[in-house]
């Protein structure tokens, strides 16, 4: 007898299909499920990679994890603005961006993962004439498969950044 095996790849979770044969058995589908546990620390991985590489000021690395048809979106108020609607003007627009702010970077705080998108507190930071500042905003990516497909960035709250002598407990922001 030969066993026929299929591979079924959803949304955010793969599944396989086995018939299972064996003497006198009438043939059985099995289904397994990934961990959802080891799929959302796949996510939360990809979209940290994707700001080391904004980091590193490296467009094409932050291309090679969105998707073809990637938009960038901001929410203000009731309004949704498309900033960018495809790789190619993510790609653009981070360089325009990157030229005009050298010293511009960010990082994640507070991520939280379902199934098909990331939430995280994202703090940037940069230096101006004034000296070193920062602001915060909620950011949630959306995937489609292992690809980056929509971010979502709500109004950023502007702060003075934390100094040697502050006494902030770690994760108290």
């Amino acid at each position: 007898m030969t066993a026929n095996l299929k591979v079924w790849i959803g949304k955010s979770t793969a599944f396989a299909a086995a018939l299972v044969l064996g003497a006198g058995c009438t043939p059985i589908l099995v289904q397994a499920q990934a961990s959802p546990a080891l799929a959302l620390g796949a996510r939360e991985r990809l979209v940290q990679q994707f700001i080391d590489a904004f980091n590193a000021q490296d467009s094409a690395a932050m291309g090679r994890l969105v998707t073809e048809d990637v938009r960038w979106l901001s929410i203000e108020g009731e309004n949704v603005a498309v900033e960018t609607d495809s790789r190619q003007a993510l790609l653009t627009g981070m360089d325009a961006y990157f030229h005009s702010c050298p010293s511009c970077r960010s990082s994640l705080s507070g991520m939280a993962a379902t199934t098909d998108r990331v939430s995280a507190v994202e703090t940037a930071q940069w230096r101006s004439a004034n000296g070193l500042k920062q602001q915060r905003s909620i950011s949630v990516y959306e995937f489609a498969g292992p690809l980056i497909r929509r971010v979502y960035y709500f109004p950023a709250e502007r702060e003075e950044p934390p100094t040697n002598h502050d006494s902030v407990a770690p994760n108290s922001r």
